[in-house]
């Protein structure tokens, strides 16, 4: 029951960061286009199968590179107005949405100890080796079970369970 709580904390606090917006704009990165665009994330991207992606990255050009998802399912959007997608892959998942009519990341969140982040980040790990990770890419711990690392538009949230270890992973988009 801990752990479930404990989740369920991760993800309220996850949702804080990201706050739900109705604000006119869809696009942190509004007016860009494929040419001019460049990462804003830094050091905070995930890599999958040798393919570097990371939050605003156009989805097509990423999900071009990797294998196919096993699954995927359509929500309402919590940071935008319409709906995500979710697409399943082994060891994560990526939530994309549709930004002045392109497909962008706007989520990426690991789903199992089998992955970890090229920060090295990895679930199951302890407290105190996550820490250190955070400290070192300049995160701080934003709650009593939360550490927080910013860049550009990307906010990458871990969590900690109540085992004093890792139980959640995720890059998601800081929206204004």
């Amino acid at each position: 029951m801990k752990k479930i709580l404990s989740i369920l904390l991760v993800i309220c606090m996850a949702l804080s960061v990201c706050a739900c917006s109705g604000g006119d704009s869809d696009d942190p990165q509004k007016g860009s286009d494929r040419e001019s665009y460049s990462p804003d994330y830094g050091k905070l991207y995930y890599e999958a199968n040798g393919v570097k992606f990371g939050i605003m990255d156009y989805a097509d050009e990423v999900m071009e590179k990797l294998p196919e998802p096993s699954g995927s399912f359509e929500n309402e959007s919590c940071a935008y107005q319409g709906k995500d997608t979710v697409y399943y892959y082994d060891g994560f998942e990526l939530t994309v949405h549709k930004l002045d009519g392109d497909d962008r990341i706007i989520g990426v969140k690991l789903t199992d100890d089998t992955v970890q982040t090229p920060q090295g980040l990895l679930i199951g790990m302890s407290e105190t080796d996550c820490a250190s990770v955070i400290d070192g890419l300049g995160g701080e711990k934003t709650g009593a079970t939360v550490y927080t690392v910013k860049a550009g538009s990307t906010a990458l949230i871990v969590g900690i369970g109540s085992d004093a270890t890792v139980s959640s992973i995720e890059f998601a988009v800081i929206s204004d």
